[in-house]
């Protein structure tokens, strides 16, 4: 198997890309529905996360993804916490999953908004980071509901996209729309696909 990792930065245009990467067949896993997972049904992060935070981040008993970022928005402290806490939980579920697709031919891409931020570079064979203008991000951002001071942390609280580009395999450049976006994709998963062993993606 060949493992591809996808980040970039805040509303960059990740998830954009991964759903290209499912229209060219190729399986993706992202790390926030794994997450989504864990806090609905891992008891023990459960535990460390109202110890941390207090019962009034459950809903229904459970942890309500909602009131957890009532907590972390424009707390960059209490947002450290959340990360410190859930992170390991994140990793040894993903490197779970991407184990059991070790001895299967084909490519898998998994979407890790941190990727640099947690170290996970080296679980991967490349890496795509996807860039876009910051007014871009701000536009996006504020269509979806976000309030500018709530876009302005999420930008401060990630490493920059100029570190993420230089440490990359593949850079797409999220600048022109979605078609210009799916042309440099393709010629990315062609270059792989020319340049990797069979043994390791071939179908």
């Amino acid at each position: 198997m060949y493992y591809l990792g996808v980040t970039g930065g805040f509303l960059t245009g990740k998830s954009t890309v991964c759903g290209f990467l499912r229209r060219m067949k190729i399986k993706v896993i992202n790390t926030d529905d794994i997450y989504r997972g864990l806090l609905s049904l891992d008891k023990m992060l459960k535990k460390h996360l109202v110890s941390e935070f207090g019962r009034e981040i459950l809903r229904g008993g459970r942890i309500s993804r909602s009131n957890l970022r009532k907590r972390v928005l424009g707390n960059e402290s209490n947002l450290s916490k959340v990360s410190e806490i859930s992170h390991p939980y994140i990793i040894s579920a993903l490197k779970k999953e991407l184990n059991s697709y070790r001895k299967m031919p084909g490519i898998i891409a998994v979407e890790v908004p941190l990727l640099y931020e947690t170290g996970l570079e080296n679980l991967f064979d490349k890496v795509i980071v996807v860039l876009a203008k910051k007014n871009n991000q701000v536009s996006r951002g504020l269509r979806l509901g976000y309030k500018r001071k709530q876009i302005q942390f999420f930008l401060a609280c990630q490493l920059p996209l100029g570190y993420k580009k230089d440490k990359a395999d593949y850079v797409l450049f999220n600048y022109k729309g979605r078609e210009e976006l799916y042309k440099q994709l393709k010629g990315v998963i062609e270059d792989i696909k020319n340049n990797q062993s069979l043994q390791q993606i071939s179908a």
